[in-house]
């Protein structure tokens, strides 16, 4: 075989190569989505399955809907009314949760958000704290289907429920997180810096002061890039006003708030190994106590199929 021959045949060969690599990695991917949605699936099958038997807020088999939210709504029932020396009390803030709520919180309730995101959720505690709820899970899921049609061209509602196919997108909604919230001011954010609107950008970024560890990454890059400078300060603006206004609406409760996460990871070191949460067992079983052992099979098929 001569030279020209031997080239034009190791030529042909590897357009198939590169698609059978091409074809394996696509499969690998589907793989590993595969095996991150289905114990998300099994908790959302548990949950329509116990919930109705044993109560949707109660908690009884599988962890109490609203859990989270009704942390929040607790802080933002004691902002309404002023007792923000309550707020970063643990004591004074479990025993502000029970008589809200109207029943213990299930595990060891903490406020550790800044007081902006209290002062923020105040009017949803004009209602009483189911119906606020649900109005918060609504608002959520538009929020979510914003992002989505803010950054993906293609239809919407598939991305949607693939986010709800995530553990924060099932705690988004299930334990009422803030999780979809976040997700939309990125996606804000994001879509004014693709079209150019830096400035609007930063005024969007500085909402990110209700979590302001959550604005770290973005302070991060906009440091390292020039480009971004202005924009950078434009959320530190926007920023400072939103909490300088919580200031003069919350007095004291900014000195208070490093003390609230130390006590707060205190709190949560305190409640159990978090490792558990890293595999299906132990997500399926953090999720739904009483079911761990479906988290066990799961565990074992996805181990066989990888």
């Amino acid at each position: 075989m001569d030279d020209d021959t031997e080239s034009a045949s190791m030529h042909s060969l590897r357009p198939a190569a590169m698609t059978k690599q091409i074809g394996s990695r696509r499969r690998l991917i589907a793989l590993v989505v595969v095996l991150a949605v289905v114990p998300i699936a099994v908790s959302w099958l548990l949950r329509l399955v116990d919930a109705p038997a044993n109560g949707w807020f109660a908690g009884k088999t599988t962890f109490a809907v609203g859990s989270d939210f009704g942390v929040f709504y607790t802080a933002a029932d004691l902002a309404r009314n002023g007792d923000i020396d309550q707020l970063y009390d643990v004591d004074a803030f479990q025993a502000a949760f029970e008589a809200t709520i109207g029943t213990p919180p299930a595990i060891n309730a903490a406020y550790a958000n800044a007081p902006p995101l209290a002062l923020a959720m105040a009017p949803l505690s004009w209602l009483s704290w189911k119906p606020a709820w649900a109005v918060w899970t609504v608002v959520g899921l538009m929020l979510a289907w914003l992002a989505v049609r803010a950054l993906h061209r293609g239809r919407t509602w598939p991305v949607v429920a693939g986010i709800l196919l995530t553990y924060p997108g099932y705690l988004a909604v299930v334990s009422g997180q803030l999780s979809l919230v976040w997700l939309a001011i990125f996606a804000a954010v994001f879509w004014a810096m693709k079209a150019d609107r830096l400035v609007v950008a930063g005024l969007l970024a500085g909402l990110l002061v209700l979590k302001p560890p959550l604005l770290v990454g973005l302070g991060v890059w906009w440091i390292i890039d020039k480009r971004m400078w202005r924009t950078l300060g434009v959320t530190f603006l926007s920023a400072g006003s939103i909490a300088t206004a919580s200031m003069l609406l919350a007095p004291g409760a900014w000195q208070q708030y490093p003390r609230a996460l130390r006590d707060f990871s205190e709190l949560h070191s305190a409640q159990g190994a978090q490792w558990a949460q890293f595999s299906p067992w132990g997500l399926v079983g953090l999720i739904s106590p009483d079911h761990a052992g479906v988290g066990v099979v799961v565990g074992v098929i996805a181990s066989a199929a990888a």
